[in-house]
C-alpha cells in the first residue's frame, strides 16, 4: 500500500514538471518573434534619389558692381563770360575727334585778335629796322678801319721824312692828331654797333612777344568753337544756347563706350587666390540671357582698411553691338579655381549627425549613412572628400550611386527603403509595383548647367557670395 502511494506522488510530480515545462516553452515562443518576421513587418521608407556625379566644379566668387567707362571726360570751356551761340550736340549723339559741339560768341575775341595782329607787324617792322642798323653799324666800322689805316701810313710816312727834317715839327703833330682821331672815330662805330645790336635784340624781343600775343589770341579765337577731344557718346548736355559760361561750367560729358570695365570689391582673404588675367563671367540685370566674360585687368595693391576689401579693376569685351553701357547693373563671377574628376553630392542629399556632414546612399534597397569632409560647394552640389560609413572605414564611392534627397529626415542606417520617381512621389504603392525592371529609379542624372564661357556640362561651380 504505501509503495502504490509512492509512486502515485512521483507521477504527479513529473506531470507537474512537465506541465510547467510546456507553459515556459509556450509563452517564450509568444513573446520572442524571429528577427526575419520583424524585418518582413519593418515599413519600408519611400524616397527620392538622384545620382552621385563625378566631374570638375569650379570655384567662383560672386559679386555685383556697375560697369564703367575707362574714358570718360567733361567737356569744359576755356573762356569765361561768353556767350553761347550754338549748342551742335545733344544727349546720345556719338562724336568723333574735332567735331564742333558748341560755338561761342567770339565778337570780342577776334578785336583781340585783330590788335595782337596789327601789333605783331609792328613789332616786327620795328626788328627788321634794328637789324639793318646792325649791319649799318657794321659797315661804319669797316669804312672807319680803312680810314684810321690810311691816316696811320701817312703818319709813319710823316716821321720818317721828319728825321731828314724835311717836314715841319707842325706837320708831324698834325698828321699824328689825324691817325689818332681816326682811331677814335673807329672806336666810337664799335661803340654804335654794339647799341644797334642790342637795339636789334630788344626789337627781336618785342616781336616774339607780339607773335606770342598774336598765337594767344587765335588760339582764343579757335577755342571759340568747342571740339571733341575724343571718340564717345554724349552721356550728358549743360550746354544751352545763349547761356553765358565761366571756365567751370560743364558744357557736356563723353563716355567712351569701347573701353568698358568693371570695378569689384572682393574680400582680402581672396588676394592670393585672384591675379590680372583671370576670367570673369557676368550678365546684365537688363538682358539676362547675355553672358559675357571679361579679364581681370588690375588688382589694386592696397587693402581698404574700411572694409577690408580689395579693389580689382575688370576689362570688359568690346561690344560692337552697343549692349553694354556705363551704368548697368551686372552680376559678375571671378573664376579662382577649377577642379576635375570629383565626386560630387546633390545639396539636398547632405545633412548634419552630430556635428558631421553625411548623406545617405542606396545598397540593396537599404541606406546606407556615409560620413564626408565637404570640399568645394554651392548651393547645388558639394564635393565629397574623405568618405566614411558609420563604422569608420573608408566608403568606396561609384558614380551614378543613387544618393536619397527626399525622405531621410527620419532614416537610420540600414533601414530599408523604397525608390519612387519624383514626379509620382506620394503614389499609392500598388501603383508602384507595377513598374516594370526598365523602370528603375535613380537612372536620371540631374542637369547642373555651366555658366557660359566655363568649362563643359557635367562641370558645376562653387561661388561665394560678396555683398
Amino acid at each position: 500500500m504505501k509503495t502504490r502511494t509512492t509512486a502515485l506522488l512521483l507521477a504527479l510530480v513529473l506531470a507537474a514538471a512537465c506541465t510547467g515545462c510546456k507553459e515556459k516553452s509556450g509563452q517564450a515562443k509568444e513573446n520572442v518573434d524571429p528577427p526575419e518576421v520583424k524585418k518582413e513587418e519593418k515599413e519600408k521608407t519611400l524616397v527620392v534619389v538622384a545620382p552621385l556625379q563625378r566631374g570638375a566644379i569650379n570655384s567662383y566668387i560672386d559679386v555685383s558692381s556697375d560697369i564703367e567707362s575707362l574714358n570718360v571726360v567733361d567737356i569744359y570751356p576755356h573762356l569765361g563770360g561768353l556767350r553761347i551761340e550754338q549748342v551742335a550736340m545733344d544727349e546720345g549723339d556719338l562724336v568723333n575727334p574735332g567735331d564742333l559741339l558748341v560755338r561761342l560768341d567770339k565778337e570780342e575775341i577776334v578785336l583781340e585778335y585783330e590788335q595782337a595782329n596789327a601789333e605783331f607787324e609792328e613789332a616786327e617792322k620795328q626788328a627788321l629796322k634794328a637789324t639793318l642798323a646792325v649791319k649799318e653799324a657794321a659797315e661804319r666800322i669797316k669804312v672807319a678801319e680803312i680810314q684810321k689805316k690810311k691816316l696811320y701810313n701817312d703818319f709813319k710816312i710823316t716821321e720818317s721824312i721828319a728825321e731828314d727834317s724835311l717836314v715841319s715839327k707842325e706837320k708831324l703833330a698834325a698828321d699824328r692828331l689825324t691817325w689818332e682821331q681816326a682811331d677814335s672815330a673807329l672806336a666810337l662805330r664799335a661803340l654804335e654797333r654794339e647799341k644797334a645790336a642790342m637795339d636789334a635784340e630788344l626789337a627781336v624781343s618785342a616781336k616774339e612777344k607780339a607773335r606770342i600775343a598774336l598765337k594767344n589770341s587765335k588760339l582764343k579765337l579757335e577755342r571759340t568753337k568747342v571740339r571733341s577731344p575724343v571718340k564717345g557718346y554724349i552721356s550728358f548736355r549743360g550746354a544751352t544756347a545763349g547761356m553765358t559760361v565761366t571756365t567751370s561750367t560743364r558744357l557736356c560729358t563723353i563716355v567712351d563706350r569701347e573701353t568698358l570695365v568693371t570695378y569689384l570689391y572682393v574680400p582680402q582673404e581672396d588676394l592670393s587666390r585672384i591675379n590680372a588675367g583671370m576670367p570673369v563671367f557676368f550678365s546684365c540685370d537688363a538682358m539676362p540671357d547675355n553672358k559675357y566674360q571679361g579679364t581681370v585687368d588690375l588688382v589694386s595693391p592696397v587693402v581698404d582698411p574700411t572694409n577690408g576689401t580689395i579693389k580689382i579693376r575688370v576689362r570688359l569685351p568690346s561690344d560692337p553691338d552697343g549692349v553694354l553701357r556705363p551704368g548697368m547693373f551686372i552680376s559678375a563671377r571671378i573664376l579662382i579655381s577649377a577642379k576635375k574628376d570629383k565626386f560630387l553630392a546633390s545639396r539636398k542629399a547632405t545633412f548634419y549627425m552630430d556635428d558631421r556632414l553625411c548623406f545617405f546612399a542606396v545598397r540593396d534597397n537599404k541606406a546606407m549613412r556615409i560620413y564626408f569632409e565637404q570640399g568645394a560647394s554651392n548651393s547645388e552640389v558639394v564635393e565629397i572628400t574623405n568618405p566614411r560609413i558609420e563604422s569608420g572605414d573608408e566608403a568606396v564611392l561609384e558614380m551614378d550611386v543613387p544618393i536619397i534627397i527626399v525622405g531621410q529626415d527620419n532614416l537610420k542606417d540600414g533601414d530599408p527603403i523604397e525608390i519612387v520617381e519624383d514626379n509620382r512621389y506620394g503614389s499609392a504603392p500598388e501603383e508602384e509595383e507595377e513598374k516594370g525592371p526598365d523602370d528603375a529609379p535613380g537612372e536620371e542624372e540631374e542637369d547642373t548647367e555651366a555658366p557660359d564661357g566655363a568649362p563643359g556640362e557635367e562641370e558645376t561651380e562653387v561661388s561665394k557670395e560678396v555683398k
